[in-house]
């Protein structure tokens, strides 16, 4: 089934304090994740199946539409606020990984790519367990 996001940038964006010159693409995978590693988990899968069904096909019952819109959004969006200082503070690049800051990127330490590393370990190791 297509991949479908209960939460859209815009709400993201108006909600939390992510700032709105992020691109949306840095944040889709972790959206993505979120939804996989803890909806999925919270709600179980025939109804996370159900909603990507009826969101696909703007279907969405009422009780559908309240669980999506007062209790799945919210937390997805701290989800993605709990993952992102990570995502943002390092970016993969043809030179290697490297740590930004204000004026430039400097190369990440070991220390700092051995955790980038072990969080997508982690992840890696969930959804192969799915498997």
């Amino acid at each position: 089934m297509a991949n479908v996001l209960f939460i859209s940038e815009q709400f993201l964006k108006d909600n939390t304090v992510i700032n709105t010159n992020i691109e949306f693409k840095q944040l889709r995978p972790t959206i993505m994740a979120v939804q996989d590693m803890q909806i999925q988990q919270a709600i179980g899968s025939p109804m996370f199946e159900e909603l990507k069904t009826q969101v696909i096909a703007s279907t969405l019952t009422a009780a559908n539409q309240t669980l999506i819109t007062d209790y799945i959004q919210p937390a997805i969006m701290y989800w993605v606020l709990a993952d992102s200082p990570l995502l943002l503070s390092y970016k993969f690049t043809n030179k290697g990984v490297v740590s930004l800051n204000s004026d430039n990127a400097v190369n990440a330490s070991l220390n700092e790519v051995n955790y980038l590393a072990q969080n997508y370990k982690k992840k890696a190791e969930w959804y192969t367990e799915r498997v």
